[in-house]
């Protein structure tokens, strides 16, 4: 309770703890009243002076560390991010290396494979400049070859000719010939009827003759012999000579036609393998003597097929 003309109130708790920490607490708050409101010695504001000077400075000191530690911070920032910059940079610089060296590479993969393709251009140039100088020598020596075909050809046809003009000649001479032995022949049976007739003369000549001659030993048996001439005897032996001849003569012209047929038939040969051989062309001519050792397409096919690639490399160059 508290009077209302009085300054200080009073008042009454049921404890009296409870009094005792009010009493308390008044009194405090009282005395910090009081010391406050009390005027401060010259030592006390030296040292409250000194005191928030050094507050000052301490907060200016923390100020300024914490904007060094900001800057620092924010120069670890730009450290850390043109770090990152560069890592970036060389890893971007490494990736654009590796793609310099896998250029490079291919380019030198690439530059091997011109000059390897360079070097077999030119070795199939060389081998066709060859080819052609071969084919060349080939023209000019087909050339000759033409020529001396040609003239080969004019002498065969002159052979043929002459050939048919003697196959002609010995046609009518053996017709001729044909002629002639049937004149012999109908001479031989006119000269065979004639020996008959002859012979049968002779017969009944001799044996007259002998009936004579016995007549004449009997009556003059002192006479001295007379010579009587031998009978007569026709001899066959010329016609026979000639006949033989004759058929010798016709066995060499008949020879003589089958050798000359058998020349003509070989002439004619020649002159169909010598065009034959004029039709035919270099390649024609390699690719006969490839069949002739036993190459052709699939074998060369196989080869290609089986074997290393160096194999395979070394093949196509001999080719």
């Amino acid at each position: 309770m508290s009077g209302e003309k009085s300054a200080a109130f009073a008042f009454y708790a049921a404890k009296s703890s409870v009094s005792k920490e009010i009493l308390d607490l008044a009194t405090g708050n009282h005395e910090l009243y009081m010391k406050r409101r009390r005027e401060q010695t010259i030592e006390i504001q030296q040292m409250r002076y000194f005191e928030e000077q050094q507050q000052k400075e301490k907060h200016r000191i923390v100020t300024r560390e914490r904007q060094l530690r900001l800057q620092a911070e924010k120069e670890r920032d730009e450290i850390e991010r043109k770090f990152n910059d560069y890592q970036r940079q060389m890893k971007e610089i490494h990736d654009t290396l590796l793609k310099y060296q896998e250029a490079a590479e291919l380019l030198a993969r690439k530059a091997h494979i011109s000059n390897e393709e360079a070097r077999l251009q030119a070795e199939k140039a060389l081998a066709i400049e060859t080819q052609l100088e071969r084919c060349k020598y080939e023209i000019s020596r087909n050339e000759e070859e033409k020529r001396l075909y040609a003239r080969q050809i004019s002498e065969c046809e002159q052979i043929i000719s002459t050939l048919v003009n003697d196959s002609v000649k010995s046609r009518k001479e053996a017709e001729e010939l044909k002629i002639e032995v049937a004149k012999w022949r109908v001479a031989e049976a006119a000269a065979r009827e004639k020996l008959l007739s002859i012979t049968q003369l002779n017969q009944s000549i001799a044996v007259i003759n002998a009936a004579t001659q016995a007549q004449q030993n009997l009556v003059q048996t002192s006479s001295p012999r007379a010579l009587s001439p031998p009978p007569y005897r026709p001899t066959l032996r010329n016609q026979e000579l000639n006949q033989t001849d004759e058929r010798a003569f016709l066995i060499e012209k008949q020879s003589k036609q089958a050798q000359l047929a058998l020349q003509l038939q070989d002439l004619k040969n020649v002159i169909q393998s010598k065009k034959i051989e004029e039709k035919q062309t270099f390649l024609d001519k390699a690719y006969e003597e490839n069949l002739a050792v036993g190459d052709n397409k699939y074998s060369t096919i196989q080869k290609a097929s089986s074997g290393t690639a160096s194999k395979r490399m070394a093949m196509l160059q001999d080719l």
